[in-house]
């Protein structure tokens, strides 16, 4: 297995010699967090049965992007967008165009990280 990181776009490829009695379909799943304290997701959105076209994302019922074509990325790869998706639960909104209509879904996702909890009031001093 040999693995490339782009220092750039920070994407990595991953270049595996499949076996020759492995089935044609193959599922690879993957789990990633940065090295050290800060985590960063990226969220990708793929369209089956659909043509590749205009595509909303919305996080929390906020429009994050709109998309005239693929990728589908939810924020973008530059650093600004480490943590477009804080820790907890959220609601993602995809919307893509199909023709002359608009075909909507909405998943229930969750960011990963703790989520700290609402400070409490300070209460005023007795007396």
């Amino acid at each position: 297995m040999k693995v490339r990181v782009d220092p750039v776009s920070r994407r990595f490829e991953i270049s595996y010699d499949v076996p020759a009695d492995a089935p044609d379909v193959v599922t690879v799943r993957c789990s990633w967090s940065a090295a050290g304290s800060d985590r960063w997701e990226r969220l990708r959105v793929r369209l089956e049965g659909v043509p590749m076209g205009e595509v909303d994302l919305y996080l929390d019922d906020q429009l994050i992007n709109r998309y005239a074509g693929p990728p589908y990325i939810l924020g973008g790869e530059e650093h600004s967008y480490d943590k477009v998706i804080p820790p907890g639960p959220h609601t993602l909104r995809v919307r893509a165009r199909d023709g002359d209509s608009w075909l909507e879904q909405t998943f229930n996702i969750r960011g990963a990280g703790k989520v700290k909890p609402p400070k409490k009031p300070r209460q005023a001093p007795a007396g």
